[in-house]
């Protein structure tokens, strides 16, 4: 419980140096949602809507990073838009052989 609990430190002290870097926000409320402190998930999930602008840029910049289509496709599942994840998912999938 204590590394959980550090883990929640960690993120929150990440986001109070980068409070726009949506990877953190996705792993912090990941991480609220499976420890049962969903409004405070909520809270981080709220904020996916404005990750899509960054990784949309990202993506037309380096459309095959794997990374950040695997972070947006868990943001997508998490909207629960599960059609766009599975192509996020599977665009990775299909790019990995190549590398």
């Amino acid at each position: 419980m204590r590394r959980c609990y550090k883990a929640f430190l960690d993120l929150n002290k990440a986001l109070d140096i980068n409070p726009l870097d949506m990877a953190t926000l996705l792993y912090l409320g990941e991480a609220y949602f499976n420890h049962g402190h969903y409004n405070k998930a909520f809270h981080c999930l709220g904020r996916f809507h404005e990750a899509f602008v960054d990784f949309n840029e990202a993506l037309k910049i380096e459309p095959n990073n794997i990374d950040i289509l695997i972070l947006r496709g868990e943001a997508y599942l998490n909207l629960e838009h599960y059609y766009n994840a599975h192509s996020d998912f599977d665009k990775a999938i299909k790019i990995l052989p190549q590398m």
